[in-house]
């Protein structure tokens, strides 16, 4: 007996929203997607009387906005004034993502500035210019962040908001004040293409006082300052990630495509719901899981000449489960770019700097080594990590990002690079030819380590010529240093509606009252 097209097409819409959902749940927001707490503020001068409430910057921009009247309540918006600051924390560090976050923004600024209208289309802007924004991982060490040339904008001067838009979703940062005027608020709000506006911030444009550009693969610190006048703050928000299709959601899209091409197609359907089922469960589990993050923040700890703002930072990392439960980042503070021996500062400068700065205290550095001086384990306090035997697997796995090696045995002979600024590498050689820069890092993780002449085992770089070098040393397989540092999203309405429809098609498909019910009372062939 054949079931109408009419009763196939339904259930097919059925099985349709249930994929989606199974693919969308992904999309959870995140635990924090706005500033968690107030660490510090200071009204300044200019800002006008009542606005001083600095918690009213916590959570989202004021969704009665529109972008031509913005919040104006003293319970939406703080004032900032000429000489004042203002700080607020992420709990979840906010992390730097260039290619996962639309248009390489990573957090956003969300004022109270307002389109000014002609007779009908916008003919100017009303803002405060004068704010600067200022980032820090451990509230002790900002850098100001300085858009490049084209993307000059404050946090209080463009991209007034639209309460109606999404906060987690940036505005592209190259359109100018000229993009808008002439436009109707209606032509604005489709170039705005959903979000809901704001100033929006990269990471990667952390600039130190000397203006040397920092490196920053996280913050949990934001620092509004009244620089060179005063403005107002209505809220500050993280970008959301661009979501990625799972290969379950791809699996079950492939799943819908078989069903409705087979000529047996409400029987399949029957047959295999539960099958189905089980997948969209698996896929919703693998959404979750890996959205899901076992690191937490990890502790800064700073050594060194912190007592001065010119000094660099290069950062010694620490991402073993064994020696801590999260992370541990030691930023050394020095001076100059070169030692007391007038050599450029090397790896092993950064370890014996940091063994000398916490000598003695409940953070002292210390290691241990076999026979061959290859490291065995590392101790912080009183905490030893697990000892590994460096000659078998797993060992302890030296990775670098920022500054620059030399490479005493390449395949090919010897050769100097540079280290990739935005990615890690694992270092070719040791601490002794590895080169720190200002904002450089360095991590040890405990890596399973393999050596089978195989393809993996040599490693590729590109020397100071452009030229290809090869160095064969063996393959290295684990997570990468601070690659858990990430958001905890929260499961989205969906996942209820989804387990409504599961049930729903579930009883569809098998001998249920409601299926037989429904069945009976369908036309029939």
């Amino acid at each position: 007996m054949n079931i109408s097209s009419y009763t196939y097409i339904m259930i097919n819409k059925y099985l349709v929203c249930l994929l989606f959902l199974s693919a969308t749940t992904q999309l959870g927001v995140a635990q924090d997607s706005y500033a968690n707490s107030v660490v510090s503020y200071v009204a300044g001068t200019g800002v006008a009387i009542g606005y001083t409430n600095s918690n009213s910057v916590l959570g989202a921009p004021t969704q009665s906005a529109i972008i031509s009247a913005p919040a104006y309540g003293v319970t939406n918006i703080v004032g900032v004034g000429n000489g004042g600051q203002l700080t607020v924390k992420f709990d979840s560090p906010i992390t730097r993502n260039s290619t996962g976050h639309s248009f390489g923004m990573d957090f956003t600024v969300f004022g109270n500035e307002f389109f000014v209208l002609g007779s009908s289309t916008i003919s100017g802007i009303y803002n405060h210019p004068g704010l600067s924004v200022w980032v820090s991982q451990d509230n002790a060490f900002f850098y100001q962040l300085i858009a490049p040339d084209g993307l000059s904008h404050g946090p209080n001067e463009l991209y007034p908001t639209a309460g109606s838009g999404n906060p987690l979703l940036p505005i592209d940062p190259t359109l100018s004040l000229s993009s808008f005027i002439g436009q109707t608020t209606t032509d604005a709000l489709s170039l705005y293409n959903g979000s809901a506006g704001g100033a929006s911030y990269s990471l990667s444009w952390a600039q130190n006082t000397q203006g040397i550009t920092v490196d920053l693969p996280w913050i949990s610190y934001i620092g509004i300052r009244g620089t060179s006048g005063f403005g107002y703050i209505d809220a500050i928000a993280r970008v959301q990630d661009i979501p990625e299709p799972t290969a379950v959601t791809l699996l079950m899209l492939g799943i819908l495509f078989f069903v409705i091409l087979s000529k047996k197609r409400m029987n399949l359907l029957k047959k295999h719901s539960i099958p189905l089922l089980l997948a969209t469960c698996l896929g919703l589990g693998s959404n979750l899981k890996a959205s899901v993050t076992s690191g937490g923040p990890p502790r800064i700890i700073n050594v060194g000449e912190t007592n001065r703002q010119d000094a660099n930072i290069s950062y010694l990392a620490f991402d073993e489960s064994s020696l801590s439960k999260t992370a541990i980042i030691f930023a050394w503070h020095y001076l100059g770019t070169r030692n007391a021996q007038d050599n450029l500062w090397t790896g092993t400068d950064l370890l014996n700097g940091i063994i000398a700065s916490t000598s003695g205290s409940d953070d002292a550095l210390r290691f241990s080594t076999d026979p061959y001086g290859l490291i065995t384990s590392f101790s912080i306090g009183i905490k030893t990590s697990d000892v590994v035997d460096p000659l078998a697997s797993p060992v302890w796995t030296y990775w670098i990002q920022s500054g620059g090696e030399y490479v005493p045995y390449g395949d090919s002979g010897d050769f100097f690079f540079n280290v990739s600024t935005d990615a890690w590498t694992i270092s070719p050689g040791s601490s002794d030819t590895r080169y720190i820069a200002n904002g450089s890092y360095d991590a040890w993780t405990i890596s399973a380590f393999s050596y089978a002449g195989v393809a993996s085992d040599t490693h590729y770089y590109t020397d100071l010529s452009g030229n290809t070098q090869a160095v064969t040393f063996g393959t290295y397989a684990g997570d990468q240093p601070l690659s858990k540092i990430t958001a905890i999203p929260e499961p989205s309405p969906g996942l209820f509606v989804l387990l409504f429809l599961m049930l729903f098609l579930l009883m569809l498909g098998g001998k249920s009252f409601l299926a037989k019910t429904c069945f009976e009372r369908l036309e029939l062939k």
